[in-house]
């Protein structure tokens, strides 16, 4: 199969192959049977089961793909395998949600693709979508039974996890380097100024008593008031004042 192909195989599945029995499973979520007044008793015409297969299929794919690079392999298999990018990267390219059957009418099934994790980084609103996404990779297998296949679907949405990644990682630095600058700017511009000492003397005293002070005498008695060379340094920090 060649590489367009495989990379277009998700997306042509989910167009095209909506009249396939697994396919239909695939994109019929649960609480569809309840938007149409269905009593299902079981989950065979529904995508439950199906994406837990499909689960397991992108296990197996990403740590064939992951065994021989380096770092962690287990943590970044999560990283690929997570709700979160199964949601905001990989549900959101292939638009998974103008395919799928699911109750429009339950608040608490997101029909956006915005991930607002709770307690615990879990976000069950959208939890569906992550669902779709395996349930729609277990049908791809069952429908073609190519086990390479999947393993190049994986690759190419490791590819596409990266890329993003790459992306968000450039904004985040851009949006610090931002946030830094305009904090350096504010703190320039509200750190306080030296002030000369005539207008320290000017704000503190009278202009009459410094005269008084400048001169040596005091308005009572007009006698001198200090040593001579206080009286010089006073003056000469009120001098330019005049």
């Amino acid at each position: 199969m060649s590489a367009s192909r495989t990379d277009d195989v998700f997306s042509d599945m989910m167009s095209n192959g909506r009249d396939l029995p697994w396919m239909k499973r695939a994109l019929t979520d649960r609480s569809y049977k309840k938007f149409v007044n269905q009593n299902v008793p079981d989950n065979s015409m529904t995508n439950s089961d199906l994406a837990t297969y499909g689960d397991a299929l992108l296990k197996f794919a990403l740590c064939s793909i992951l065994l021989d690079r380096p770092g962690h392999m287990s943590v970044s298999k999560s990283h690929y395998e997570s709700d979160k990018t199964l949601v905001t990267v990989i549900g959101k390219r292939y638009r998974i949600m103008d395919h799928l059957l699911y109750d429009r009418d339950d608040r608490n099934i997101a029909s956006d693709y915005n991930w607002s994790p709770g307690s615990g980084n879990e976000d069950r609103r959208h939890k569906h979508i992550a669902t779709a996404v395996e349930a729609v990779l277990g049908a791809i297998y069952k429908e073609h039974g190519d086990m390479d296949e999947i393993i190049s679907i994986a690759e190419h949405w490791v590819s596409v996890v990266d890329e993003e990644d790459h992306i968000t990682d450039a904004i985040r630095q851009r949006r610090s380097r931002d946030h830094a600058t305009m904090k350096n700017t504010a703190d320039v511009r509200t750190a306080p100024r030296a002030v000369p000492p005539a207008i320290c003397m000017g704000v503190c005293f009278p202009s009459t008593y410094l005269h008084h002070m400048a001169t040596g005498y005091t308005d009572s008695d007009r006698s001198p008031t200090g040593p001579k060379v206080q009286v010089n340094v006073i003056a000469a920090h009120i001098m330019p004042m005049a």
